[in-house]
């Protein structure tokens, strides 16, 4: 894979796609062999593939945090302002969204209250 580049994992049911990742993303450990991230063993250098991938799991767990909580999760190295918030939903593609959602950023994720929607169903 080269820097910058965006990659899909597909196959077939059972063909190990989620374990792939699961080892890739260091949630798995592997129990042969190593994976290597710009040269060097992944298990030992976790932070350096966490600062430079993400990952979207199928079944990941739904928490009552806020749309801009959400969103500042992803960099848990620093605080990101309200304004960094914003931007990263609009370079993302998200912004259009949030902006109709009647709480905004402010709006809670996961299961709502009874007659609204469930903003994580895929």
């Amino acid at each position: 894979m080269k820097q910058g580049e965006k990659v899909a994992i597909v196959g077939e049911n059972g063909s190990g796609k989620t374990t792939f990742i699961l080892l890739l993303s260091g949630l798995y450990r592997p129990q042969k062999g190593k994976i290597t991230f710009v040269g060097k063993d992944l298990m030992d250098n976790l932070g350096l593939m966490r600062r430079a991938t993400s990952f979207v799991f199928q079944d990941f767990g739904r928490y009552q945090i806020t749309v801009a909580d959400n969103i500042r999760i992803g960099n848990l190295y620093r605080d990101l302002s309200d304004q960094e918030i914003k931007l990263a939903a609009k370079r993302s593609g998200a912004d259009e969204f949030i902006e109709k959602l009647d709480q905004k950023y402010n709006t809670f994720l996961g299961t709502l209250e009874e007659g609204h929607t469930d903003l994580s169903g895929g």
